[in-house]
């Protein structure tokens, strides 16, 4: 049995183990090859794993652990294109954290990230396996539902709204409750659908439930 280190600039990442019933030793040659070969192994290796940690820098939030902005617009392009070809439903919902600008003011901006993480739970809880939630930039975040209607968007929503009320969350500085407010956009299995027009819709729906006093669901 030969053992050998795997290792990128000074830094084990692993090792290889040969097994042989030779009885004989390595040749010099066989020697230099096999260290050349482990070589490019480790720095194949290395740059998988780097590249692995890029892409789930970019395709996840790092502080909710929902997926990113950029991943969930290519995730709706790709859904909006498959929803068209095969013909079924889709609907979209935008949630915004009702005053959360107090929050950071009053309790700090620990207190801010502790509620946008268990809000992130929340939503991750409540939406089922095939839908997708990503956190679309300050306390918005943003659910891709496909094979579903408007009005069972509206349903979800309204679930979500009612768990998200009813939860505690908490922080350094405490218990936190909170409501959110949120924005239906949806279109039926024989219409055809735009990404850049279901955000449209959704963000002017969202719009409507902040003006009539929050804490709503409105399409």
């Amino acid at each position: 049995v030969l053992t050998l280190p795997i290792a990128v600039t000074g830094q084990q990442i692993g090792f290889i183990c040969i097994l042989t019933d030779m009885d004989r030793s390595l040749s010099r040659d066989q020697a230099l090859a096999l260290n050349s070969a482990l070589h490019f192994l480790a720095l194949t290796l290395n740059n998988a794993h780097n590249f692995q940690d890029v892409k789930q820098q970019a395709d996840f939030d790092s502080l909710t652990g929902l997926y990113s902005r950029r991943h969930f617009e290519m995730r709706m392009a790709e859904e909006v294109e498959r929803s068209n070809r095969m013909r079924y439903p889709l609907s979209i919902i935008f949630c915004d954290i009702d005053h959360f600008k107090q929050i950071n003011d009053n309790l700090g901006h620990q207190a801010g990230d502790d509620v946008l993480r268990g809000v992130a739970g929340t939503i991750r809880d409540i939406i089922r396996e095939q839908d997708y939630a990503a956190r679309y930039g300050g306390e918005e975040f943003v659910i891709l539902l496909p094979r579903t209607t408007p009005g069972r968007a509206v349903a979800l929503a309204e679930r979500l709204r009612r768990s998200i009320g009813s939860a505690g969350y908490e922080t350094a500085e405490g218990n936190v409750r909170l409501t959110i407010s949120m924005g239906i956009s949806g279109s039926q299995a024989v219409e055809d659908k735009n990404s850049g027009r279901l955000l449209q819709e959704a963000d002017i729906a969202l719009y409507r439930a902040k003006s009539d006093n929050r804490n709503c669901v409105r399409e």
